[in-house]
């Protein structure tokens, strides 16, 4: 079975977005991939959601030529909304949030110019299929008009915590607003030098007692949590919580917003929060730091719900079939 891969690359290292990437490392059994980045290819830079002149570039570049391009393949499937190509033939769009949602918190998109955006995406995936990941994405793409919506989470390696001397807890944030920078700034601020604190991209200030590094691969992350005892992840705004997941599949606890998909993603791996209650943020995070007994708990349930949510071979079952519908139609 022969399947087109619409693919776009990260901004950190420049390699296949994270659910791209895994869809293809996990390939089902009998599935050969076909990779193509379209007629138009920027630097990794621009592929980011911030309202900078690089976003607008990138997307107008992409209004005015995946439109018009011709994708050819006996099955296609693309991830996305970075995809504004019609979809033709037997064709499978794979998204990771409501397309409302994604107008309107992401893009601050309101009023008539989100209907428009909403009405285009739908128009160019009218004849797609639609795969997503939570239960709260689906609700939201069938309120968006979307009929045929298929839920097939991404698949997901687990793996275990290191030994290691002190305390650690982990931010990441690329985007310091969309990440909940404000609010992890507070908790580090209010942790003791009993922990090691390290940030992850840009801050907005340096805090003393904080390790900050830049963004890292998805491989090198891997590393740094398995020598972490607690991810915090304050999102305001998230699509789905793909640093979250790769935590969890570690056994690393997360204390996390309750933004969205978040909380079902979390399924009790860590404890959740009102998006704005920083103090409840930090209280959560000593709770689980401060009790070994207790973030063990956490972590090996979060282990446990990436094992049997997200194995590769149960995913790759579920994929198998829904390709194998789409060409017999």
């Amino acid at each position: 079975m022969k399947v087109k891969v619409l693919a776009t690359r990260n901004r950190v290292d420049g390699s296949y977005r994270t659910a791209v990437a895994l869809r293809l490392r996990y390939s089902p059994m009998g599935v050969e991939y076909d990779v193509s980045e379209g007629p138009v290819k920027l630097p990794p830079t621009f592929n980011g959601y911030d309202r900078s002149w690089r976003t607008a570039l990138t997307w107008t570049l992409r209004f005015l030529t995946q439109p018009l391009t011709p994708v050819r393949g006996e099955l296609i499937h693309s991830f996305f909304l970075d995809n504004l190509y019609v979809a033709h033939g037997r064709w499978i769009v794979e998204l990771d949030q409501p397309i409302s949602t994604f107008l309107s918190d992401y893009g601050g998109i309101k009023g008539p110019m989100r209907w428009f955006g909403q009405n285009l995406f739908k128009f160019l995936n009218s004849r797609a299929k639609v795969i997503t990941w939570t239960r709260w994405s689906e609700e939201g793409l069938h309120k968006d008009g979307f009929d045929q919506v298929y839920l097939v989470p991404p698949p997901m390696e687990i793996g275990h915590r290191r030994p290691h001397l002190k305390p650690t807890i982990l931010f990441v944030g690329l985007d310091f607003e969309r990440k909940g920078g404000a609010i992890a700034e507070l908790v580090f601020q209010k942790l003791g030098q009993d922990y090691r604190k390290i940030w992850i991209g840009k801050p907005r200030a340096t805090l003393r007692g904080v390790e900050y590094l830049p963004p890292l691969p998805r491989g090198k992350l891997r590393e740094l949590m398995m020598e972490s005892d607690l991810l915090l992840f304050p999102s305001q705004v998230e699509a789905y919580g793909f640093t979250m997941l790769e935590a969890m599949s570690l056994g690393v606890p997360v204390v996390s917003s309750d933004y969205g998909s978040l909380p079902e993603t979390l399924e009790g791996g860590g404890l959740i929060c009102g998006k704005d209650e920083w103090k409840c943020f930090l209280e959560s995070s000593l709770e689980l730091l401060e009790s070994p007994e207790l973030n063990r708990k956490f972590g090996s349930w979060a282990r446990a719900v990436v094992e049997w949510r997200h194995s590769p071979s149960e995913v790759g079952r579920k994929l198998v079939e829904l390709y194998s519908s789409v060409l017999e139609q």
